[in-house]
Order: C-alpha cells, then structure tokens, then sequence
C-alpha cells in the first residue's frame, strides 16, 4: 500500500495517510496505551480506501501544564474530521473513548463506528489499569527523562478511561458496532448493547482475549461490509 503522506502536527498527534487518494476516507486509531504497531493496515483489504492511521503519540510534543491532553488531542482529531464529509471511524481498546467523543461532537460527519474490544472502567481490575499505564510509560525509550511529566499523563490515562463511561450515558444516535473476542461474557456484551441501545455486537475471535485492527478475519468482514453497504 502506498504511503500518501505522513502528517505530524506540533501535538502529540502522528500520523500517516495511506491507500487510495480518491477512496472512501477511514480514520484509524490504535490503542494509544497498548499498540505499539508501526506498520499498514493490510492493503488487500483496504486498499480502496483512503486510511489517516493514527498509530502513536509524540511526548515530545505533548502540551503539559497549559492545557488538557484529552481536549487537545480531540481538537487534533476533529480537525481530521473536518478534512472530508462522511468517516468510517475503526478503534481498538483505550482508543473506543476518543473514537465515542468524535461522534458525539462530529455525528452528521460520521457513516459507521467500529470499536475492537474496547477498554472502560469496571471492565478490569483496578491494578490492571496501572499495569497498562505502566507498561505504556516505560516502553517509551526516554520515559526516564519524561519521569517528572508522569503526573500528567497518568491524568490523561485516567480521565480516558472515564471517557467511555461518560459517553455511554449519552444518547449517540449514530449506529455502533463492537468487535469481541467471543470468551467476552455474554453478560458483557448484553450490558454493551443496553449502554448503547443501537449497537451491533460481533464475536468472531477464539484465540485472542483482545481483537487487534491488524485481525485479518476483521478487515475481510469490515470490507465486505462497506462494498455491500451494510
């Protein structure tokens, strides 16, 4: 697939445009607190869109103090948004609140919301939520320099986590669909649909406890979905 462009905003938001420059645009957002994927969607399932694939944040750009991270990182992404008339939206565990916050802001610009295995609070326990933030901070390769921005950032993990939550009270108009593992409980996922009354839930994975944007079974099923028009 080839690279279009790659757009680095001065925000923690990167990015890279890929696909077809005429195709059907698809924002992508990776799990901000668990991927850490530097490679393209596959092309033989997307190649006929148009793919702003949001694959990490910069902390050297992260605007500590002066303003909040989620807000900030919002505007980035509606300024996406605003790039073209109807999205597909696609994300994957902590990125479901970002995802769920365009569509409440951006709904008359949004087609179809797809969110894998989303991540919200009460869903773990709380110690697995700091075992994420933790593994999220370490991996950066300077975190030990960015230490003292630690607080920030765990207020932008946390109030993320909330976001989710916040949004399922609600009323979002646009039709959802979720993407579960099927050891999901059922209970899981009947609370899902109760949260969001006009969702659709989607189990289709045994052998992952979290689906990933790269699940190829997924990308087939998502692009026989758009060219079918359903």
């Amino acid at each position: 697939m080839n690279l279009l462009s790659k757009k680095k905003f001065y925000s923690p938001i990167l990015y890279d445009i890929y696909g077809s420059l005429y195709g059907e645009p698809v924002l992508v957002l990776e799990d901000i607190f668990f991927s850490s994927s530097k490679s393209e969607l596959e092309s033989i399932y997307f190649g006929g869109f148009k793919v702003f694939h949001l694959k990490r944040f910069q902390w050297e750009d992260f605007p500590f103090e002066e303003k909040s991270f989620l807000e900030e990182i919002s505007k980035r992404l509606e300024e996406i948004i605003l790039l073209s008339e109807k999205w597909s939206i696609l994300a994957e565990g902590y990125s479901c609140g970002l995802a769920l916050k365009l569509v409440l802001e951006n709904e008359t610009k949004i087609s179809d919301v797809h969110l894998l295995s989303p991540i919200y609070e009460e869903e773990k326990e709380v110690w697995e939520y700091w075992n994420d933030f933790w593994f999220w901070f370490q991996r950066e390769k300077e975190a030990i320099r960015y230490f003292y921005k630690a607080p920030y950032l765990l207020d932008f993990f946390l109030k993320n986590l909330n976001l989710f939550k916040l949004v399922s009270k609600t009323q979002v108009s646009r039709n959802i669909q979720f993407w579960l593992p099927v050891h999901f409980s059922i209970e899981k996922s009947l609370k899902l649909q109760q949260e969001f009354p006009k969702s659709e839930v989607n189990r289709i994975d045994k052998s992952q406890n979290r689906l990933s944007l790269h699940n190829p079974l997924f990308q087939k099923i998502f692009s026989w979905k758009k060219i079918s028009g359903l």
